[in-house]
């Protein structure tokens, strides 16, 4: 026997459990699935409205990552608030019947029964689903929650409703290739959508990326189609859903992907960038090349006799500093900058130095008609020119 019996053990029934127990009360949490069930199965990428703090209990802290909190989060925090309080729950057990017995209720259970003084009902309303009361309502591809977009991709999907659910899971179907039909029966979405959501879904319907039927209800449902009827006139039509189209799948793909790369690409790999910054990036780009090929670049010489000639289509590798833009005064150098010129220049001269050691080679492979002594001075100069280079390697 207890004196309170409370019924759910979502947030309004784990406050009442909260309570009870500061009040030195018995009692015992009925639920039928999990710790904050409803929120369980609430879509999956879902972001609450609330803020943290309305949705904290107890003055426990909420702390999230961003200002609103998401489905992960709620249900992790409740359930540190269970843990905390060590409250007394008995989960995955339904409640079948309530009666009264004199002074006591007796709860029907699917594990027994209990008596408590007392029950609380805190149920809520996510089990208590609005049906059509419509011909194929109960076909195995109607469902009455909505969890995640990832199944209904490349398919047609019917949503019927006009108000903050229906419009969050129309545009969340939407980018992820759903092909998506609004059923609302009144002439414009509900005046209830959040303003920071509603100009998103009527571009969408303007496009004519959503299909919107107002002023309209399904009348029957069957495996090919959904028939919707026109509350002002009364003629009923019948959408092309449920169709497997080759094409219509690749388009609709196409531009998911599409959509996916324009919201995770930067800015600037994109073509309606500014003129300005399109010639900026031009530029940098030239400066980078002009610099790739004096780094690269062998010492252009006189031909002399008898030596092999110079590779053409080479500059010389003596870094030129490009000229200051009219109006604008160069900027001074950094030690860094003088350091990378400074190393330049040595790799010039080592690059001098072994352009004239191959000059000089070639010299010694003169005709006959060369004295001896030239030869032994050239010989010389070789060797001092090949021990410099050695130095500057």
């Amino acid at each position: 026997m207890y004196d309170i019996i409370i019924i759910g053990a979502g947030p309004t029934g784990l406050a009442c459990a909260i309570e009870a127990q500061k009040a030195g009360l018995s009692y015992i949490v009925i639920e039928k699935g999990g710790i904050t069930d409803a929120i369980r199965r609430f879509p999956i990428n879902m972001t609450f409205f609330s803020t943290p703090e309305l949705l904290s209990l107890d003055g426990l802290p909420f702390t999230t990552v961003n200002v609103r909190p998401t489905r992960s989060e709620a249900l992790q925090y409740y359930r540190g608030v269970v843990g905390y309080h060590r409250l007394n729950l008995l989960l995955h057990t339904e409640v079948k019947a309530v009666q009264k017995q004199g002074d006591v209720f007796l709860c029907t259970t699917s594990r027994g029964n209990y008596g408590a003084r007392r029950v609380v009902v805190a149920t809520g309303y996510f089990d208590a689903t609005n049906l059509l009361n419509v011909e194929g309502e109960t076909l195995p591809h109607v469902a009455h929650y909505y969890d995640e977009p990832y199944k209904y991709a490349l398919s047609d999907v019917v949503i019927i409703g006009g108000r903050n659910s229906a419009v969050e899971a129309a545009l969340e179907l939407w980018r992820h290739g759903a092909r998506v039909h609004i059923v609302h029966r009144t002439a414009e979405l509900s005046k209830v959508v959040k303003y920071w959501v509603r100009p998103d879904i009527d571009n969408r319907i303007k496009n004519g990326e959503i299909t919107a039927h107002f002023d309209s209800v399904v009348s029957r449902i069957t495996t090919e189609a959904v028939h919707i009827r026109n509350n002002a006139t009364g003629a009923e039509t019948a959408p092309d859903t449920f169709r497997s189209d080759g094409d219509a799948c690749s388009r609709a793909l196409r531009r998911a992907a599409h959509r996916d790369a324009r919201s995770s690409s930067p800015a600037d790999a994109w073509p309606d960038r500014s003129r300005s910054a399109k010639a900026a990036h031009r530029r940098a780009q030239a400066a980078r090349n002009r610099s790739a090929r004096a780094r690269s670049a062998p010492l252009g010489c006189t031909k002399q006799p008898g030596a092999p000639d110079a590779p053409s289509g080479h500059d010389t590798p003596t870094a030129r500093r490009a000229p200051a833009r009219r109006g604008h005064s160069a900027p001074p150098q950094t030690p860094s900058v003088r350091s990378s010129r400074a190393g330049r220049e040595r790799s010039s001269r080592s690059v001098r130095t072994s352009a004239q050691l191959h000059k000089l080679c070639a010299w010694l492979q003169a005709p006959k008609g060369c004295a001896e002594p030239c030869r032994q001075k050239l010989g010389e100069a070789a060797g001092q020119a090949w021990a410099d280079s050695n130095k500057l390697l």
